[in-house]
This record gives structure tokens, sequence and C-alpha cells, in this order.
């Protein structure tokens, strides 16, 4: 019997260590608080559970049999090795043992040799939507993962080296925006006066909301896994469970769902005659059992919780514009060298609606969670010049002889300037004149009250 519970307790070990190495290399950065609690902290806890259960397999005895008294050793190790990879079952003390074979099976316990790779198992589904992510990530075009890790690295470096990588990675994105841009969504108010997308398609690059949305996708199977897992859990723990019975039943004999003592039938042969012996079992692996899964259900309580609330604030921030508006407008203030007058706030809304859109919010985000807004602060301010120098050289290029000309196809410029003057019904603007000074001319709008 020690040598097949070490055989598949070593197989549990070997995955969960694997599970736990792979673990700790995927983690360099966590994209979300909520996400890290359920593809990093949860999936830690499950593998620690599996180590622990599996360690009272091998460290201690998982069953003890009463065997009659006239048996040998050897009978005894086999009736243990038996009852414990053929189930048992439980009928409590007070109940008369029922003499039909077919009663006894559905009382059977099925679960406890395999407690390790449920666990496991549960592990591998909490970790599926970062796997999803991840490979989402690696095609995109833009390897996000990498963006981050030379941020963070920055924070170490000189000044002289900080600023050179800022303003290598605000080139690598604002290259990989203008790889998407596509003409300015159109856009409506609600009643609310919140801004939204009414033509909002999902997972398009050209729209900008290829990160935004498969990380909306994602945070949608952390609910799907959560919220499963749990009604799987509360089935197997029975449809009338609550944690609440646990403390009420008596330790020595514990509860239904994870009973001390069981029952075996097993047959022996002697010559020709078969005989069948009913025998009590003890299951002493069943007291770490019951405290982990009641352990469980409370964990995945708080888990659910979080991550619902969670897909709900980026779907919110996936829709509507307005939060982002604020965020970026929060941390591009502080930069001295940058001053968004009131004649430049129409231009600031479309380097946030043309120019970034969500997936150059989102990538900010990613990249504020996981640095310091300092990093962010000197990214925007970085991205904002290039959006002012690619703004001017629409206005300074030869041949432009025409503002019919200006207006090119795939350039923020035309957008912003054929908003502009349709809205105010002013004459073109002169030729090679920057958009600061177009944007000067324009009278100011009365201040929504």
């Amino acid at each position: 019997m020690a040598d097949t519970l070490e055989h598949l307790d070593g197989f549990s070990s070997i995955i969960a260590a694997f599970l736990a190495k792979k673990l700790v290399s995927q983690t360099e950065f966590n994209e979300d608080l909520c996400s890290a609690i359920s593809h990093v902290w949860t999936v830690f806890l499950l593998i620690i559970f599996a180590v622990i259960v599996t360690f009272t397999y091998l460290i201690g005895e998982p069953i003890h049999c009463l065997a009659p008294a006239n048996w040998l050793e050897q009978e005894v190790n086999y009736a243990k090795a038996y009852c414990w990879i053929s189930n048992t079952y439980y009928i409590g003390m007070k109940f008369p043992i029922p003499m039909d074979p077919g009663t006894r099976t559905q009382e059977e316990i099925t679960y406890y040799q395999w407690a390790p790779m449920i666990f496991l198992f549960m592990a591998a589904l909490f970790k599926t939507p970062d796997w999803v992510w991840r490979v989402v990530n690696s095609v995109s075009g833009i390897r996000l993962k990498k963006i981050i890790t030379l941020a963070q690295s920055s924070l170490l470096d000189s000044p002289e080296k900080y600023k050179k990588n800022i303003k290598n990675i605000a080139c690598f994105i604002d290259m990989w925006l203008e790889g998407c841009w596509k003409r300015k969504l159109h856009r409506v108010k609600t009643i609310k006066g919140k801004d939204l997308n009414f033509s909002w398609i999902p997972f398009s690059k050209k729209e900008g909301t290829y990160f935004i949305s498969f990380y909306v996708l994602v945070k949608i199977l952390y609910t799907v896994n959560i919220i499963g897992q749990f009604f799987l859990l509360n089935a197997f723990l029975s449809d009338t469970f609550t944690p609440f019975d646990i403390f009420r039943t008596v330790p020595s004999k514990g509860s239904v769902r994870f009973p001390r003592v069981t029952l075996c039938d097993l047959e022996l042969r002697q010559l020709q005659n078969i005989q069948l012996y009913t025998i009590q079992c003890v299951l002493p692996v069943n007291i770490f059992n019951e405290k982990i899964f009641i352990f469980l259900w409370f964990w995945l309580i708080f888990v659910a919780v979080a991550t619902c609330a969670n897909v709900l604030l980026w779907i919110y921030r996936a829709i509507f514009s307005k939060g982002q508006n604020k965020y970026v407008l929060h941390h591009l203030s502080p930069s001295k060298s940058i001053i968004i007058k009131s004649d430049g706030k129409k231009m600031f809304k479309h380097f946030i609606n043309d120019y970034l859109r969500s997936d150059g919010f989102f990538i900010l985000r990613m990249i504020a969670k996981n640095t310091t807004n300092l990093v962010l602060e000197d990214l925007l301010k970085e991205l904002w010049h290039l959006y002012n120098e690619r703004i001017d050289q629409n206005f300074q290029e030869p041949g432009c002889n025409t503002f019919n000309d200006i207006l090119k196809e795939n350039s923020p410029a035309p957008h912003i300037l054929k908003s502009l003057i349709q809205k105010k019904n002013i004459s073109p603007p002169p030729i090679r004149t920057s958009p600061i000074k177009v944007l000067s001319t324009i009278p100011e709008e009365p201040s929504e009250s």
C-alpha cells in the first residue's frame, strides 16, 4: 500500500512543483489586483493545499481499519490498501447497515484519494483565463510584458538612461497606435452627459478596442470560472450544506460529507470459498480535507464578489470614455511643460479619443499599476509631444497647397479641423498654420451647468 501511495502522491507532487514554478515565472507583473487574486493567490493556495494533503498521505497512514483478531498482518495490509483504492461508505452509528449492496454504494465516499488532483485541477481552471490573456498579448503586435518590464527597470537606472527608456517606450507605443489608426469614432452623449461609443466595435485594432475588449472578455472568464467552481463545490458538499453546520458537529465524528469513521466491504478467497467482510475504517485525512474545503467555500465567496465588482468596473471603463479623460488629465496636468488651456481642451479631447483611444488608455493604466505615477506622467508627456509633432508635420508637409490636401486619411489632424470647422462655421485656416493657433481662434464654449 505504501508503494501505491508513493506513486500516486509522488505524481501529484511533481505536478504541484511544476505549477508552482510556472506560477512564479509568469507573475513578473500583475495586470490587476482582482486578476492576481484569482490566478496568483488562489492558485498558490490550491497548490499549498495539494502539497499538504499529499504529505499527509506520505508521512502518516491515510486509513486505518479494524480487522478481525485472527487476521494475519498481510491480510490487514491488504484490507487497508483495498479499502483505500475501492472507496468506503458512510452509515451513521444510529442506523443499521443495509443488506442491499446497491444501497451501500449510494453512500460511497469517492473523493479522498483524489483530493490533491482535485486541488490541482481547480488551480488549472483558475489559471486558464490568465493563459488566454497571455496568448492574446503575444499576438497583439505590442509586447506589453516587455514594455512594463522596461519601465520597471528604468526606475533603477540613472536619470539620463531613465529619460531615454521613457522616450523609447513612448515611441514604441506611438508606432503601435499609428498602425491601428482609423477615422475617429462617432460619439453620442447619453441623457446623463456621458460619452458613449455607440459604434463601439469590440476586438478591433483599428477601432482601438483590441486590448480592452479581450481584457473584459478575460475578466468575464474569471467571473464564469469562480461562479462555476463555487456551485460545483456547493454541489459536492451537498445541496443543504452550510459551513456553519461544521461548527455544530461533534469533532470526533466529523460531518456527513467528511466522516472520520467509514465502512468497507471486501471479499477474501479461501480455497473454494469466498468470504465477505464488512470492516470499520478511520480516515484521519478527512480532518484536513474538511477544514480545507470549508476555507475554500468562504474564499470562493470573497473572490466571486471581488471579481464580479471588478468586471462591472472594467465594462464601464471600456464603454464610457469620461473616466478615461479624467484619468489621463489627472496624470498629465502635473507636468510643468504641459498646460492645457481653455483653447487647448479640444486638442486634448482629440488626443484621448482619436490618438490614445481605449487601447492606449489601457496600456498606460497597466504601466501605472506596475510602476509609479511618475513613470506614467513622464510617459504621457512624451506621448503628448509626439502627438503634437505628428499634427505639426501634417501642416508642414511640402505640397499641401489647399485645405483639402491637409484633410488626409489616417491622421488625427483632419478629424480635429474638420469637426471644429463644421461646428463653428469658421473659415479654413491658413496653410502652414499650427493647430494650436487654429484652436486659439475658436471662441471658448460656455461651460455646461
